[in-house]
């Protein structure tokens, strides 16, 4: 089975315009991620799924410059672009993560889509790990379903609420990770400027050269570091997972 990952892209944001584009050290957030992603050896693919508008430019720019496919639709509907995405390529098999997180568990990507297919699962996630920091995998028909059933909300950022919502219609895997790891009261995503500083921070601290990080190595900064901690914490931010 053919596996892609689809990655939803847009400039604007209230809180902090371009986040994907936003350097964490010498790279852009959506490099660091989609350098971890590219460490798996069972992922075929690699598509953004951009959002339409004045803004689209900036990553239809990006896709060519680094080689990576992409398709454009609309903006609202982020469920249906990581659809088109998929079938862009064919594959049968979607992962995915935001394209404004940096640290993600990288380390077992391949593990999850073994064991996504392995099952005949419809989605498959890594569950307590920090928000942000894991990776969800859905099948293609699976989610084309959710689309159909769904409505207005569901077809947004929230791409995995109906499934969430309505365990009883998919075969769900919630995979138990490593005890260390389990920290869902840590926040790894870029919402805002704030975040943005803190996560270069931990980046420069922690990085020494390499261009990925194991996420042990991440949970143990943000123990270490109070101001860190404080800000890149859930607070009341709920995950669907968790």
């Amino acid at each position: 089975m053919k596996t892609c990952a689809a990655i939803a892209c847009r400039a604007y944001s209230t809180r902090l315009f371009g986040k994907p584009l936003q350097l964490v050290g010498d790279r852009p957030i959506l490099t660091h991620l989609l350098d971890q992603m590219k460490q798996a050896k069972r992922l075929d693919e690699i598509v953004l799924a951009i959002s339409e508008g004045p803004d689209s430019g900036l990553f239809i720019e990006y896709a060519r410059e680094h080689g990576y496919k992409y398709v454009v639709g609309a903006g609202r509907d982020v469920q249906y672009r990581l659809i088109m995405a998929a079938e862009s390529v064919g594959a049968d098999v979607i992962l995915r993560n935001t394209s404004e997180n940096p640290f993600i568990y990288w380390e077992n990507i391949d593990e999850i889509i073994e064991r996504h297919i392995a099952n005949g699962n419809d989605f498959t996630v890594t569950e307590k790990l920090p928000i942000a920091a894991f990776v969800e995998v859905v099948s293609t028909a699976a989610l084309k379903r959710a689309h159909d059933l769904g409505d207005e909300r569901t077809r947004s950022e929230l791409v995995m609420l109906y499934i969430a919502e309505h365990p009883d219609q998919f075969k769900i895997d919630r995979v138990a990770p490593p005890a260390d790891l389990a920290r869902p009261e840590i926040r790894f995503a870029v919402d805002d400027p704030m975040d943005l500083l803190m996560i270069r921070k931990m980046w420069d601290a922690v990085n020494n050269g390499r261009k990925f990080v194991p996420l042990k190595e991440l949970i143990d900064y943000w123990d270490q570091d109070a101001d860190v901690a404080r800000v890149l914490s859930t607070g009341e931010i709920l995950t669907l997972w968790s």
